[in-house]
Formats: structure tokens, C-alpha cells, sequence
């Protein structure tokens, strides 16, 4: 089978089905509520003229199996040019230090740094790499989709934004982050510096729950697995209707998780300190209508272009951040695609 764009290839965490959605007809509104019919959304870090939320028909949709999956071709595709800019490892470290001194100040709490690493491309198919993605992450959500304009996105996201299904609306609070390496998950100690980036994220859900009068349950926190990778993650889930989960869903995003706390404050200097922009790294995608939906955050992704590969991936800086600690987390995280490439 030959696919041309656009497309959505995704496979949802802990299952062994991949779907693929061909739609010429993909359309990009400025926000969800404009949108009426069952979908599959990409949407942005921030949506802005440029940058919408992609729309794809859900009604589209089939269900391959692997080897049907294998025989997928993706040729003669017309890739986006646009070359994010490219952070040194002093200028990334620089950076980690000028926000440090923002924090000692208090005027913010924390905030996320990202950077892009760029991968020359070799000859080796995207399908491949997709399912070997999928095998290495199997409670990702792992997808693989090109744009209309081009623009084409990989990546295996270990964190839920929003699942809300029969009135249950399930999240997430996912943070902090180290290698796995030979060690057990019950063996694991964290740093204080990860359970403040993690306890960030409780806070921001739980406000929001609050805020709305919700009565929430919050399950137990714990160490996660994601790859190669270990997080702390806390789950919580509400009873409630489809209205109040819409309103929900509108608060979580950004998450202090890809953002930072203040939300407001953490975005403007994240958008001055920044060299590159984010575009759809720790936006969201998944399958959303008004009444059900299931989004995960954008992370551990990368766009694809005609010769190279730009991986996405960031951490959370805090007062106790150390910038030469921050650059190796970022080389951690970007383990995930770049074993692969």
C-alpha cells in the first residue's frame, strides 16, 4: 500500500492495533469547539495564525495489523523546509542559568527548556522506524502523521493529557525523569529536585478540580515506565459531565509538566529564552469529539524532513537545577528516537 499525505498512523498505549487515517479533506480550526464531527487532532504548543489545530475525520479510519503495517510505502512525500534553530550544548546551559536566576527571584516557580537535536537521515524507512518505536514503547502512544502543508511528526508519548469516556475523566500528573539502565522500578530513588517538578503538576490538576467544585480521586504516586525511562506519575479521575470535562480540558493544557508554574508567567519566558519555536512539540494529539476524547501530550517526538530528523525534547528547571544536569537529561530523553535513527 502506498500512502500519500495527509495521513495519521497512531497506535494507542498497551494495544497491538495500528490506525491509519487518509484524509485529503484535513482542515485546522483555531480552537476544539469548533469542531462537530469525530476527529483525530494535532494540535500545537500554542495556536496562533500558523500554527492551528489539524483537523482529520475519525469516519476514515481503518485498523491494520503489523504485517499489514510492513508493507506500507511512504514515497515521492513532499516535506516541510522550515530548519528549527539549533541550541549548542554552552548555549542550552546558558539559558538553564538564566532561568535558575528568574526562579531565585520569584518570579516564577518553575519552567520547562527545550531544545531541538538535529539527526541527518539514513536510508532507512519510517515504517520500520515507527514499529520499532511501538515495540520499544508499549505504553506510549505512538504516532506517526504528515500534514497538508507537509509538515510530517513522529514521536512515543508517555503521558495522557485527558480521557474522557461515560462520564469518567481520567489525567495525568507525569514528571521528573531518569534512566531505567539496569535497575528495577522499585529500586529507584528521586532527587528532590524531580518530586518538586512532579508535586508542580498535582498541583496544577488539583487546582483545576477544585476551581470547578470536582470531586476527584487521586491514585498512589509512583515510578513509571517509559522506554528507557522512569517518571513519577500520579493518576486522578473524576465523575463528571460532558460539559464540566470540556471545561477541564481547556485548564490542563499546558501542564506545568511541558510549560512551568505560573502557567502564564512560565509561557512568556519560555517564548523570550527560547531560540526555536515549538510548533506541535508539547501541543497534543489523539481522537476527540465534544462527548469523548483521549489526548496525549506531544513529547518524545520529532519532524521529520527530506534529509534530516529535529528531535524535540526539553526539562523541567527548578531553583535546584544544575545546567550540565539539565543538558544530560535532554540527551537522556533523546535516546528514545535516537537509538532508532
Amino acid at each position: 500500500m502506498i500512502i500519500e499525505s495527509p495521513f495519521v498512523l497512531y497506535r494507542l498505549p498497551q494495544k497491538n492495533k495500528y490506525n491509519l487515517i487518509l484524509d485529503k479533506e484535513v482542515y485546522s480550526v483555531s480552537d476544539l469547539s469548533k469542531i462537530t464531527n469525530k476527529s483525530f487532532v494535532f494540535a500545537p504548543f500554542e495556536t496562533k495564525p500558523g500554527l492551528p489545530i489539524w483537523v482529520f475525520d475519525l469516519s476514515k479510519q481503518t485498523t491494520l495489523n503489523k504485517n499489514e503495517l510492513a508493507e506500507i510505502q511512504l514515497d515521492n512525500l513532499d516535506y516541510y523546509s522550515d530548519k528549527p534553530i539549533i541550541t549548542s550544548k554552552k548555549q542550552h546551559q546558558q539559558k538553564v542559568n538564566q532561568i535558575v536566576k528568574k526562579i531565585q527571584k520569584k518570579e516564577i516557580g518553575k519552567a520547562v527548556l527545550s531544545r531541538v537535536k538535529e539527526v541527518e537521515r539514513r536510508a532507512k524507512s519510517l515504517i520500520d522506524i515507527y514499529l520499532q518505536l511501538c515495540d520499544n514503547n508499549p505504553n506510549a502512544f505512538v504516532y506517526l502523521l504528515q500534514l497538508s502543508n507537509g509538515e510530517m511528526w513522529c514521536g512515543a508519548s508517555p503521558e495522557l493529557l485527558a480521557d474522557f469516556n461515560s462520564r469518567n475523566l481520567e489525567t495525568m500528573a507525569l514528571a521528573g525523569t531518569q534512566l531505567l539502565q539496569n535497575k528495577k522500578l522499585e529500586d529507584i530513588q528521586w532527587e528532590t529536585k524531580d518530586i518538586d517538578e512532579q508535586i508542580w503538576v498535582q498541583q496544577h490538576i488539583e487546582k483545576i478540580f477544585n476551581t470547578e467544585k470536582l470531586t476527584f480521586e487521586k491514585g498512589e504516586t509512583m515510578t513509571s515506565l517509559a522506554g528507557h525511562l522512569a517518571h513519577i506519575k500520579t493518576d486522578y479521575s473524576i465523575n463528571t459531565s460532558p460539559f464540566s470535562a470540556q471545561k477541564v480540558l481547556k485548564q490542563l493544557h499546558p501542564t506545568p509538566a511541558i510549560c512551568g508554574q505560573p502557567t502564564h508567567k512560565a509561557k512568556e519566558i519560555i517564548k523570550k529564552t527560547e531560540s526555536h519555536q515549538r510548533r506541535y512539540y508539547s501541543g497534543f494529539l489523539g481522537t476527540y469529539n465534544s462527548d469523548r476524547f483521549q489526548l496525549f501530550v506531544n513529547l518524545r517526538c520529532m519532524q521529520i524532513q527530506k534529509d534530516f530528523y529535529y528531535l524535540y525534547i526539553g526539562g523541567g528547571i527548578t531553583a535546584d537545577s544544575i545546567a550540565e544536569l539539565e543538558w544530560q537529561e535532554t540527551e537522556n530523553k533523546s535516546q528514545t528516537l535516537l537509538k532508532l535513527l
